[in-house]
């Protein structure tokens, strides 16, 4: 099956900072997923290839959508971090996105937006992006761990946007 490792198409849905109106990807996606009701069809206790053989600890992103409990603008963070399944990475990106969780407002729910697996490479250059790359060349990649939480809108480029 395709993941996004192997799959790096969604460069294609930038969005610019000066118009916060338009989608980007991850929210594309979460929409449809919820309009469509669709479910993830994988063992989320298992992390396998597209060959079907044991992953074991991988790294993920994950984008989670803060839902507030009145009538304002929802927020969004991402959640980097080394689980060995997407049940466990889901379950740690929720700690990661509860760590920055905005106080200003009353928040019912944090949701799991996408949980895409990324190569070793991709988070290398990731990492540079968000002016990590020094920090993280000491982790041990083999353990579980979150590697970091921002949320959309500090000093880093927010995912899926450019300037």
């Amino acid at each position: 099956g395709a993941d996004a490792a192997a799959h790096e198409h969604r460069s294609i849905l930038l969005v610019t900072n000066d118009q916060p109106a338009l989608l980007n990807s991850d929210e594309i996606v979460d929409r449809t997923r919820d309009d469509w009701q669709l479910v993830l069809n994988v063992d989320p206790d298992t992390n396998l290839d597209d060959e079907e053989q044991e992953i074991q600890m991988t790294i993920w992103r994950c984008i989670a959508r803060y839902i507030p409990d009145h009538d304002t603008n929802e927020l969004f963070c991402e959640v980097v971090l080394v689980a060995d399944c997407i049940r466990r990475a889901e379950e740690l990106a929720q700690i990661g996105a509860q760590s920055n969780l905005p106080k200003e407002n009353e928040w019912v729910e944090i949701s799991i937006v996408s949980s895409n697996r990324i190569h070793t490479d991709s988070f290398t250059k990731l990492a540079e992006e968000r002016n990590n790359s020094k920090e993280m060349a000491d982790k041990d990649l083999a353990a579980e761990q979150i590697l970091w939480s921002l949320p959309f809108g500090t000093d880093a480029d927010e995912p899926g946007t450019t300037e």
